[in-house]
């Protein structure tokens, strides 16, 4: 990751992101007039990146983020 912007400010790591990260970047999305299903796969896609992270042993654990999304 080199730098990612997000209505929460921008990270350069992936330790950085954090639920409250990606609860404002959904409320950016939505600001931004993205459709439900662009928003659900934007985070699930990033949700999906910190876990495999974890389990390569790149991330601690305690970075996965717990959010849950209904489908739309």
């Amino acid at each position: 990751i080199s730098a990612v912007y997000s209505g929460a400010g921008i990270f350069t790591a992936w330790n950085q992101v954090s639920r409250r990260t990606l609860e404002a970047y959904a409320a950016h999305l939505d600001d931004q007039g993205y459709a439900f299903a662009t928003e659900y796969l934007e985070l699930t896609t990033l949700k999906q990146v910190i876990k495999w992270l974890a389990e390569a042993e790149h991330l601690p654990s305690s970075c996965l983020v717990r959010l849950p999304l209904s489908k739309p």
